[in-house]
């Protein structure tokens, strides 16, 4: 109240209503013993925050938009798409972009990589001898190559694509 003198309450619990909610809510308020309805309009005209990551999957897996979130900041509940399906069928690194949305329509898209591959990713120290096949768990392949030179001296996430059985498979090596 802007006159203390008027004696105001309120009569609706205000901690009751959802205020991380877009939309109108009636709230009751007592000025002087006669009591007045009023809205209380929520609005979200802030775009969502969001960190993502790398996703790694073995073939034939898939993956929820939200695997790839790291971290998010918004007000509200956020929901997440992929802009186009990912094919889960292809080995490789494929750039996903995801369209986040927030309950008051702010959209942003953020870009991520998803890796299919039969070689799970690494994480090394950085130094500088370079990364070799017997850094990576290849076992039950006959033949196993590193066709990707590679001197882990930047810190990072760095792609590289390993020969198996004939088949080339990339691999993420992040370097820390």
């Amino acid at each position: 109240l802007v006159d203390d003198s008027l004696n105001g309450a309120f009569v609706t619990d205000m901690n009751a209503l959802p205020l991380d909610i877009p939309g109108e809510y009636a709230v009751d308020i007592t000025i002087n013993g006669i009591t007045y309805t009023s809205q209380l309009i929520v609005v979200d005209t802030v775009m969502p925050e969001i960190t993502l990551k790398t996703v790694y999957l073995e073939p034939g897996a898939s993956a929820a938009p939200e695997d790839f979130v790291v971290s998010y900041t918004d007000a509200s509940a956020l929901s997440y798409e992929f802009v186009s399906e990912p094919d889960y069928s292809v080995i490789g690194v494929q750039n996903v972009q995801i369209r986040i949305t927030d309950l008051g329509g702010n959209a942003v898209v953020s870009d991520a990589m998803l890796l299919i591959s039969n070689v799970a990713p690494i994480t090394i120290e950085a130094r500088t001898m370079p990364v070799t096949v017997d850094d990576f768990d290849v076992s039950g392949y006959a033949s196993a190559s590193l066709s990707t030179d590679l001197i882990p001296d930047t810190l990072g996430e760095h792609v590289v694509e390993l020969l198996l059985d004939d088949v080339v498979n990339p691999s993420i090596v992040t370097v820390v």
